[in-house]
């Protein structure tokens, strides 16, 4: 696992070759962890999720398939053994991924990231509506400000954004930035 944060991180050589060796470095350790210590196979699913999510590599639409999958993944284990800081992190980067416009080239039937984006964002919502850490709740207000605020939500292209949306992607930014700056994190 450390392998693979170490690669996902990686300043020098190829990123895309440093990704690669990301993701490959996730998989092989998921292998080994998965029958034996399933909460470290859990995480290796979160950190796969984040390195497909940014994949260069293969098609978009499968890396982001295998990104929404490992993210369900970890999300699903951490709530089963009640790791309430763990499924936070999940649930963010799976609302994160639902909510991205999926690739419109090599259309699949079977994508899990069609359709998603109202999942994503009712899951966002939950997080900035539930009683959640000060920090994780502005992280979810930038993520559904941000897909608010892009073609990913909107219903078709043809639909332009409303005063009223841009108002509340906004409100949304001013208070996330209000809590990040009053935790120390601006």
């Amino acid at each position: 696992v450390n392998l693979g944060v170490a690669y996902g991180r990686r300043l020098r050589g190829d990123p895309e070759e440093n990704l690669e060796r990301a993701v490959q470095a996730f998989r092989t350790a998921r292998t080994l962890f998965e029958p034996h210590l399933p909460f470290d196979a859990a995480l290796c699913d979160l950190n796969l999720a984040a390195a497909y999510g940014e994949r260069i590599r293969g098609l978009s639409r499968e890396n982001m398939c295998d990104a929404i999958t490992a993210a369900r993944r970890a999300r699903s284990y951490f709530e089963a053994c009640d790791d309430h800081t763990l499924w936070r992190t999940a649930s963010l980067t799976l609302a994160s991924l639902l909510v991205r416009q999926p690739p419109i080239s090599s259309p699949s039937a079977q994508d899990p990231s069609e359709g998603n984006v109202e999942e994503g964002l009712a899951l966002l919502r939950t997080l900035i509506d539930a009683s959640v850490p000060a920090l994780d709740r502005a992280s979810a207000m930038v993520a559904l400000a941000g897909a608010l605020c892009s073609k990913t939500a909107r219903p078709s292209p043809e639909v332009a954004q409303t005063d009223t949306q841009a108002l509340q992607c906004e409100a949304l930014l001013r208070e996330a930035a209000g809590l990040f700056e009053t935790h120390g994190r601006l």
